[in-house]
């Protein structure tokens, strides 16, 4: 190398080390927005409702954390996704947190675990996140390990595979008060429990132990809150520690998640049709309940149509044996108005017979009294004088008589 290289050569280098001094000094100094590689661990809280999964991502946080007042209700509907900066060991924690499996439905009917797992991953598919470094199924100390535990793994089993197992690790929640002898007891009872030996094997990561200050030990200011603070920060280094070594994640395979969308994209199929039949449905119960309605319309009708048909029926019926009452009635009134023209008749013809009897009687007596007054003149015509015999005494006589005679004639007639 001649000597006009040499000297370029170090004046060349000695400049470029200068200025890259000045800007590594201004950027230390006044750099914004620095960053660094940082690792990521993918971690999935799983189990059943109520067993304090988003408890863990509050303790993962900040071991500070008071959650709120345990209810009945479960807190987490839908699956979340929180990310998290460990700053001493620039690590990046991607927690999923899954909706609670066996949980209780609006229809009062369970969701099913594997909706639970599908939701969770499918969230996870969108997000891009295609391992997972650690799988932590948590149960709680207060209800245990039962048969829905058992039947969760299985279907995460067939959903992920054999090889999630070394992924995989179970975290006891509600343990903030337990000693070291009582963890350990805990770890016991359950090699020995019945349901936990079908699924030991799952958790090749191990048991770990989870929990939070007690809320009401925070209501009342309790000095047990000391306690707790130091046991759960313990299980907090623990759980940390475990997700920062693991470097072998758990890959979901392109197949599980198409097979996963595919999945899903025939249960939003699956349930626009359903809704399509259930609106069908709805529309074919109202269609129903108008003509049930109308029905019922129709048949109170026909009930007072019937009725009024048998009110006429039996205003008929009494009709006819009314009217065959009367014509039994106007039979008899008949008979009786014939029987009384016959008596009328029988009465007219006597009472003119007895008219003409009486007639021949009155000419008979008006003959004879004739007869009588011409022999009792006679008889005093030689005594007395006739004339005034006459005026005095016989004329009253006669008279007397013809009165008498239509005196019997007109009572005859008004009898009549």
């Amino acid at each position: 190398m001649s000597l006009r290289e040499t000297v370029n050569s170090v004046d060349t280098n000695a400049k470029r080390q200068a200025c890259m001094e000045l800007i590594n000094e201004d950027y230390n100094k006044l750099g914004q927005y620095k960053m660094g590689e940082v690792q990521s661990r993918n971690i999935m809280i799983i189990g059943r409702t109520r067993t304090g999964k988003s408890t863990i991502k509050l303790l993962l946080m900040d071991p500070r954390n008071v959650p709120d007042e345990m209810t009945l209700k479960s807190g987490t509907k839908d699956p979340q996704f929180q990310t998290f900066h460990i700053q001493q060991q620039e690590v990046v924690l991607n927690i999923i947190d899954t909706p609670g499996l066996f949980e209780r439905s609006n229809v009062e009917s369970d969701i099913r675990p594997d909706e639970a797992i599908l939701k969770g991953i499918q969230l996870c598919a969108n997000m891009e996140i295609t391992k997972f470094h650690a799988i932590c199924f948590c149960v709680a100390l207060t209800s245990g390990i039962n048969a829905q535990d058992v039947e969760a793994i299985e279907k995460l089993i067939a959903f992920l595979g054999d090889e999630i197992m070394n992924n995989s690790c179970l975290v006891i929640t509600h343990c903030e008060s337990k000693d070291e002898e009582q963890r350990n007891r805990l770890k016991l009872e359950l090699e020995q429990d019945t349901f936990f030996k079908k699924i030991n094997p799952f958790f090749k990561l191990g048991v770990y132990f989870s929990g939070s200050l007690n809320s009401d030990d925070y209501k009342h200011g309790n000095e047990s809150l000391k306690n707790q603070y130091l046991t759960i920060s313990d299980y907090r280094k623990k759980l940390l520690d475990l997700f920062i070594k693991i470097e072998k994640p758990f890959p979901i395979s392109e197949m599980i998640i198409s097979q996963i969308r595919q999945a899903n994209d025939s249960v939003e199929q699956k349930t626009v049709q359903l809704e399509d039949e259930k609106q069908k449905n709805d529309e074919l119960q109202s269609r129903i309940k108008e003509l049930q309605e109308k029905y019922l319309k129709e048949k109170c009708l026909a009930d007072d149509l019937r009725v009024k048909y048998e009110q006429q029926e039996r205003l008929v019926t009494d009709s006819r044996v009314t009217h065959g009452q009367r014509e039994g009635q106007l039979k008899n009134l008949q008979e009786k108005l014939q029987q009384k023209d016959n008596i009328i008749k029988r009465r007219e013809k006597c009472q003119a017979q007895l008219g003409n009897d009486l007639k021949k009687i009155i000419e008979m007596e008006e003959h004879q009294t004739k007869k009588l007054e011409d022999n009792f003149y006679g008889r005093l015509r030689s005594v007395y004088d006739a004339d005034k015999i006459r005026a005095v005494f016989l004329i009253p006589v006669r008279r007397i008589i013809t009165d008498y005679l239509r005196y019997v004639i007109t009572s005859f007639t008004v009898v009549k």
